[in-house]
């Protein structure tokens, strides 16, 4: 990818471009700051530059790729408050001047996006960039990666954060000109505006060139490594990960070596998640970089993930699922949202029939129980479906007819 420099490069609106905006930090810090970078990527390849403007991020407009279209991504930062302000002034941020630096600098530009794309933010985020939208005759679209249950947030029902989201939701984005969902249920919700779904997506292409295949796909033998990663928050079942674990080293002969890393939450939040100790076999690894990530998930034989039976597993995709296909860790998982349609049982990982513990641990003795060779293949199957079906140039031809089809 050529280097970009401030003197090669020409103003913002220089050419077409789109404006993803949002309060999430970019290009790394969070899933939301990997979602927008594996759609933005999409964008790119249709020959539109594109802005991300973040209301995470420090004052300043810089260029960070050329792509080889020329296309070029930037990156804006327009915080609502100062960095390190406190909580009050976040919350008044959050309801009361939520996207205003947004706006200003997207009315400040002497050419203005053909689109603009929300991530987040809630009702006074969505309706604020919708009037400038109006005002100044741009399409917008919402990138929707939630249906958020009352039970994900703290004080349930009558949390603030989920009113805002609620109402961004179902009141404002039926609204907008079109929907990027994450996954068929959010597009049926959707359904009569024009949709695109995209599910996670990385550069495939630039994340092979930093590894050799040989790296990726190394055999396997002897002790069995599982992992987890990220923040379980009220989504993942950690806790029941973890207990058919136990379960299953307890059962699996004595001298099969087994282990269980969980990287993200400190020792504290998964004592508190159990109620109990740390059983042995669990290494936990709170302070793990985000650019470690990749060799955590390449060093373990499978990758496990658990969420209830729920409408917003149902509606969101697990980031964590694609993130380790691309690293070529098979995943054991049971079946959400889209996964029906990428996980295949025996194939390209192992399919987890419940969510109790024993569900966990009947998929963690037949991990166990797989020869060398076959849990390399498992690993070939991993990488093959995250290169045909979660790199981003597998979704321009969708993001570029729905880029179109909303200019009109």
């Amino acid at each position: 990818m050529p280097q970009p420099s401030r003197s090669e490069s020409p103003p913002l609106g220089s050419r077409p471009w789109v404006a993803y905006v949002g309060p999430f930090t970019f290009p790394w810090g969070q899933a939301a700051s990997r979602r927008v970078a594996g759609v933005a990527d999409s964008i790119l390849a249709t020959g539109r530059d594109v802005a991300v403007i973040s209301g995470s991020e420090r004052v300043g407009t810089r260029l960070l790729a050329v792509r080889a279209s020329d296309a070029r991504l930037w990156v804006v930062g327009a915080p609502d408050v100062p960095m390190g302000s406190d909580g009050v002034a976040r919350q008044v941020a959050q309801h009361v001047t939520a996207a205003q630096k947004t706006v200003e600098f997207l009315a400040a530009q002497s050419v203005a996006p053909s689109h603009v794309v929300v991530y987040g933010g809630g009702i006074s985020y969505a309706l604020r960039i919708l009037r400038w939208a109006r005002s100044a005759d741009v399409a917008v679209l919402a990138d929707v990666v939630e249906w958020y249950s009352p039970r994900q947030f703290r004080g349930g029902i009558a949390s603030p954060a989920f009113v805002s989201a609620h109402l961004a939701l179902r009141g404002a984005y039926p609204r907008f000109d079109g929907v990027i969902a994450i996954s068929e249920y959010l597009s049926n919700r959707y359904r009569s505006l024009p949709t695109a779904v995209v599910p996670p997506t990385v550069d495939m292409t630039g994340l092979m060139a930093g590894r050799s295949a040989r790296e990726h796909l190394r055999p396997r033998s002897g002790a069995l490594t599982l992992c987890y990663f990220g923040r379980p928050g009220r989504k993942d079942l950690l806790a029941t990960i973890i207990d058919g674990f136990e379960i299953a080293a307890a059962r699996i002969r004595h001298h099969t070596i087994l282990r269980l890393r969980v990287a993200g939450p400190d020792e504290r939040e998964v004592t508190e998640l159990l109620g109990r100790d740390i059983p042995p076999g669990v290494d936990i690894l709170p302070d793990l970089p985000q650019g470690e990530i990749g060799e955590f998930l390449a060093a373990a034989d499978f990758s496990v993930l658990l969420r209830p039976r729920a409408t917003y597993s149902r509606a969101g995709f697990p980031t964590k699922f694609v993130e380790s296909l691309a690293n070529a860790t098979p995943v054991i998982a049971n079946i959400t949202s889209d996964l029906h349609r990428y996980l295949v049982d025996g194939v390209n990982g192992l399919v987890i029939t419940g969510t109790a513990p024993e569900d966990v641990a009947t998929a963690i003795e037949r991990a166990a129980s797989l020869p060398t060779d076959e849990r390399q293949r498992l690993r070939q199957a991993a990488l093959r479906t995250a290169v045909e079906s979660f790199d981003s140039s597998a979704y321009v031809t969708a993001v570029d007819d729905l880029l179109s089809r909303t200019s009109e």
